[in-house]
């Protein structure tokens, strides 16, 4: 049996665990962000990151890498198309998901839970953050065009790592606009593998409001991975970054 160290409001971790639905593969689930589980993901990963999988000796880190080996070791049905170029496409929109479009979603929810900073530059950066995501909502909409799924006519990779981000902005308000990003939403939420994975979110918000708790009162650290900190300061949070680390609440990759 697989077992997959992951948490509930991960995107990274929804994903994999759609991919893994998708192709009919059964997993273990444990919760890679407390007790035991965060003790062995300290251990077995150099970062300290969710998701990760373990496969008998086998241990895979990274979302993308842990697609790679999925599809990899179950090819059917694949996760991307057999144009190179529909490749390519895929694999530049899960790039751009896992980083830029993360990065947004991940520090407008954190704007909602928390006061680091003053209140003027936590404002900007929200606007800045919310016009940016914006943009990138209108570039989804543009490349899915006619399409069912962003990989042509069938669900793919690109698919997957769009919509934890997708469903996050329609509960955080901010909900794509545009008629066929939202029927594709509409879609991707009707299928199986989502609809069990969304679940689980749900199942994981007591968790994440006591990990938000336990870092308000230094007990625990928000992780600061690398696109997260590029974009914050593109967007003139340095302030924020700042206001946290002399909190000492903020950790970056474990090396």
């Amino acid at each position: 049996m697989l077992v997959l160290y992951e948490f509930g409001l991960s995107p990274f971790a929804q994903k994999v665990k759609i991919a893994l639905r998708e192709k009919g593969v059964p997993f273990d689930r444990r919760n890679g962000l407390t007790g035991e589980g965060a003790e062995a993901v300290r251990r077995l990963s150099r970062r300290g990151e969710v998701p990760l999988l373990l496969d008998g000796e086998a241990v895979v880190t990274d979302s993308t890498i842990i697609l790679d080996y999925i599809d990899e070791k179950w090819p059917d049905p694949p996760l991307l198309p057999d144009d190179p170029t529909r490749r390519a496409e895929s694999r530049i929109l899960e790039e751009l998901c896992d980083t830029e479009i993360e990065a947004i979603i991940y520090h407008l929810g954190e704007l909602m839970f928390s006061k680091d900073g003053p209140a003027d530059v936590r404002q900007a950066v929200a606007e800045f953050g919310k016009a940016e995501l914006k943009r990138h909502q209108a570039e989804l909409s543009d490349r899915l065009g006619e399409d069912d799924y962003f990989d042509g006519q069938a669900i793919g990779r690109a698919d997957m790592s769009v919509i934890p981000h997708m469903n996050a902005s329609r509960v955080m308000r901010m909900a794509p606009e545009q008629e066929n990003l939202l029927a594709w939403l509409d879609r991707m939420n009707a299928r199986p593998s989502v609809t069990e994975t969304v679940a689980e979110v749900k199942q994981s918000l007591d968790d994440f409001k006591a990990l938000m708790g336990a870092v308000r009162t230094g007990s625990a650290r928000r992780q600061m991975r690398d696109h997260r900190l590029d974009w914050l300061l593109r967007a003139g949070g340095a302030p924020i970054l700042e206001a946290r680390m002399a909190a000492d609440n903020v950790r970056f990759a474990v090396a």
